[in-house]
């Protein structure tokens, strides 16, 4: 067993202040996983959810975390910092959102619960997560995947800009 296992966690932001909101988050899992966590890039993208909302402001950070920490505790965690930026719960799937925050990858894991999917199911159809994964781990192998470059290079994504502040 290795000391620590490679955690891949995804940011996403739309409302109020978007890149100050990922930034908040990442203090947040700081506090709460006893590490900084490496950024990449905010970059900018469109909602999937219904027309109307404002451009996402999208990342992902890297954690390398001790082996105690299961899939669930790590969601548990992600959840409670969600929940205390204000996140509304309720509110239709893929709607506006002041944070969210999505467990992508957790080492070598696959997983399938009612609550939770890892690596995470919708992670090979998006740009947004593909892109910055691509920043902070060049030559990843998602499990049961494979490479995030061959997955991205499906997707003939145009490339996305990076996350300007207003």
């Amino acid at each position: 067993m290795t000391d620590r296992r490679l955690c891949l966690i995804g940011l996403g932001a739309n409302l109020e202040q978007p890149a100050q909101q990922l930034r908040w988050a990442l203090s947040q899992l700081e506090g709460r996983f006893a590490q900084r966590p490496r950024a990449s890039s905010f970059y900018r993208s469109p909602p999937v959810g219904p027309p109307g909302q404002g451009d996402y402001c999208n990342a992902v950070c890297e954690l390398w975390l001790n082996p105690s920490w299961s899939a669930s505790d790590v969601l548990e965690q992600l959840k409670q910092i969600e929940a205390a930026a204000g996140r509304d719960f309720h509110a239709p799937r893929w709607s506006a959102r002041l944070l969210d925050l999505d467990l992508l990858m957790l080492d070598d894991e696959q997983l399938a619960t009612e609550n939770l999917t890892v690596p995470h199911p919708q992670i090979a159809q998006r740009a947004f997560v593909l892109i910055p994964m691509l920043e902070l781990q060049p030559d990843l192998m998602l499990p049961g995947l494979g490479a995030v470059k061959k997955l991205l290079q499906q997707l003939a994504s145009p490339p996305l800009p990076l996350w300007q502040e207003s």
